[in-house]
């Protein structure tokens, strides 16, 4: 019996070491897989037309990490900045608008609702014509109807356009107390444009690509000494495969092209 129960435990030990190896390596490979998805959604699905692909040579792990520190330590720091910069990226995208854009275009829907709601005047003086306000035509669902075959059961009426002539008699007074309103939520300290908007995205963006570079440096110099370090399941994949994006010139466009199909093929510049 001691003998046998021996094995037993021997066996349950094995059991459960197999068990964790499992659950560990299951984590490592959805990673994997997540990464790898990404990384050949990009190549096939995601590359802007007229673009070639050019290799960025990483630079030395030697040069990469700070003195004393190990190849894990740098990895884990230039992960914590990419997480800061993630962050300030956060920041621009959900950052307030500006109060003056806001205004501007609740002046123009005012404008656009009185014009489409304003009276028809014409004739009426030269010509005595009846003057006869706008109309909406509004759709409904119905209710406890049969519809006909492959109809959805929805009716249509035509009716004055009571929201538009109330922008045309008293546009003035809507747009003050819009503006009014408006200005209760502005934040225009914290507000950003969107040109602005654009050129931080942009800015932080390439700052980012850069630090996610020499990760990726660190991680392949890491695997290189035996030390294997994963990546994260959202490595950019121009980070990972050491490329960068170069537009195309017509002249480097292949031969036999025409200027239209060229123009299409590059995209918008």
């Amino acid at each position: 019996m001691i003998v046998e129960r021996e094995k037993l435990e021997r066996a349950t030990a094995a059991h459960e070491r197999i068990k964790a190896l499992r659950v560990q390596r299951s984590a490592k490979w959805n990673l994997t897989e997540q990464l790898r998805r990404r990384v050949a959604d990009w190549v096939l699905r995601e590359l802007p037309g007229g673009v070639a692909l050019e290799v960025v040579e990483p630079e030395p792990a030697s040069k990469l990490l700070r003195k004393g520190e190990t190849l894990s330590e740098g990895v884990a720091r230039l992960r914590a900045d990419i997480a800061a910069l993630a962050e300030k990226l956060r920041q621009v995208e959900t950052a307030p608008w500006p109060l003056s854009l806001a205004q501007s275009r609740a002046e123009a829907l005012i404008d656009w609702l009185a014009a489409e709601g304003a009276p028809r005047l014409d004739g009426a003086i030269s010509a005595g014509a009846d003057i006869t306000l706008a109309k909406s035509n509004l759709q409904a669902q119905l209710f406890n109807v049969q519809p006909a075959p492959n109809a959805a059961p929805i009716g249509f009426v035509d009716t004055e356009n009571v929201l538009g002539l109330v922008c045309w008699a008293f546009g003035p007074e809507l747009k003050a107390k819009l503006g009014d309103a408006l200005a209760k939520l502005a934040d225009d300290r914290r507000a950003l444009s969107a040109e602005r908007r654009e050129e931080m995205a942009a800015r932080i963006g390439e700052e980012m690509l850069s630090v996610e570079r020499r990760e990726c440096a660190l991680i392949f110099a890491a695997d290189a000494r035996g030390e294997p370090i994963d990546f994260r399941a959202d490595t950019s994949p121009q980070a990972l495969l050491a490329v960068t994006l170069r537009t195309l010139t017509l002249a480097e466009m292949p031969s036999g092209t025409s200027r239209e199909h060229a123009i299409n093929f590059l995209g918008p510049r």
